[in-house]
């Protein structure tokens, strides 16, 4: 029973994320209310508020769930894996696993770019998936969360991260987006973690 509570909790949200990236591409984010989000989504304002504190942070909804989720899939990777490849490896299962299409990551990309009150939020998130991060490498390496090297690890990861998705809307290619920040972690596995595999670039 618990299990198809947090299944039916999980589709109303995605459910509402998804109603919120549609409305504002069609309208504007501007132009967008909370209660036109819920009516799309067929749910009330109450139940929006239940999942979202603002139409912002139901646009970039996903986003915090992933943050979550990366955070968890690193904590499962195996305890003697060099950190970076550890964190490699989450990256790749989170973009292998989210079944998000390429063409809603775009849409909500472009928002951002445009809209100066989804970049705040967006920033809010990503320094939420940051500080989880943090937590996990400094597990993994047996030292405090403040060490410096353990914030300049994922500083690294998450700028990686941000310019692989930039480089992929950008620029026209046939490289996925899993690839193209695979790739982007590849390129910087040194200068972030020395023991981590050698892995070469596929483009």
């Amino acid at each position: 029973m618990h299990g198809l509570r947090e299944s039916k909790k999980r589709q109303t949200r995605d459910a509402l994320a998804r109603c919120a990236l549609e409305l504002c591409v069609e309208s504007g984010v501007e132009a967008v209310t909370v209660a036109a989000i819920a009516d799309r989504a067929g749910v009330s304002r109450r139940t929006f508020f239940n999942y979202f504190s603002s139409k912002e942070e139901a646009v970039l909804g996903g986003d915090a769930a992933r943050a979550q989720r990366l955070a968890e899939l690193l904590a499962a990777r195996p305890d003697d894996e060099p950190v970076w490849d550890a964190v490699r490896g989450a990256w790749a299962q989170l973009l292998a696993d989210h079944g998000e299409p390429q063409r809603d990551w775009l849409a909500r990309a472009r928002l951002v770019r445009s809209n100066p009150s989804l970049m705040g939020q967006q920033r809010a998130t990503y320094a939420e998936m940051e500080t989880r991060l943090v937590t996990e490498v400094a597990r993994r390496t047996g030292q405090d969360a403040d060490a410096l090297s353990c914030h300049v690890l994922v500083a690294i990861a998450v700028a990686a991260v941000r310019v692989a998705i930039n480089h992929w809307i950008d620029v026209s290619s046939d490289v996925g987006l899993a690839d193209r920040v695979d790739q982007a972690l590849s390129l910087v596995a040194g200068a972030a973690d020395p023991t981590s595999k050698p892995h070469a670039p596929t483009g």
